[in-house]
């Protein structure tokens, strides 16, 4: 008995007298379902490492740091997941710093952010009031 790889790179590899394939079509179906079962797997791989990461804790994580935690997980496995046998570089150093750089610049434009709806509440409450102070007059 032949293994399918072997039975199919046999029938896909003959050639006509004039060195075309013999089954052009019959290649690329098989060459097309190849690739759907390798895609199928990763993508299923991937939910699986994303179901792992995603904790009750996560939920609200962002794209860009769910992929920053993937990453770290791919890294470590590198390294038979002991982080010990990397060898830090100045290069990783300096993307360390930048990350943490990043990281406080988010932080500080988050309070920003908080801030400044916080102050457009405030002046909502007092337009709100001085509306009502008004009304209130007018009534009188």
């Amino acid at each position: 008995m032949k293994r399918v790889d072997h039975f199919c790179n046999d029938v896909l590899g003959r050639k006509s007298a004039s060195g075309n394939p013999k089954c052009p079509t019959l290649q690329k179906l098989v060459l097309s379902c190849l690739c759907l079962t390798h895609r199928n797997a990763d993508v299923k791989r991937s939910l699986s490492v994303n179901k792992k990461i995603l904790t009750s804790e996560r939920t609200l994580l962002s794209e860009k740091a769910l992929n920053a935690l993937r990453l770290t997980r791919d890294a470590v496995a590198q390294y038979g997941g002991n982080v010990t046998a990397a060898t830090i570089t100045k290069t990783m150093m300096k993307y360390v710093a930048e990350s943490h750089h990043k990281y406080l610049k988010r932080l500080d434009e988050e309070k920003q952010e908080t801030f400044l709806l916080k102050k457009a509440q405030l002046e909502q409450k007092r337009q709100k009031g001085i509306e009502m102070n008004a009304i209130q007059r007018n009534d009188d």
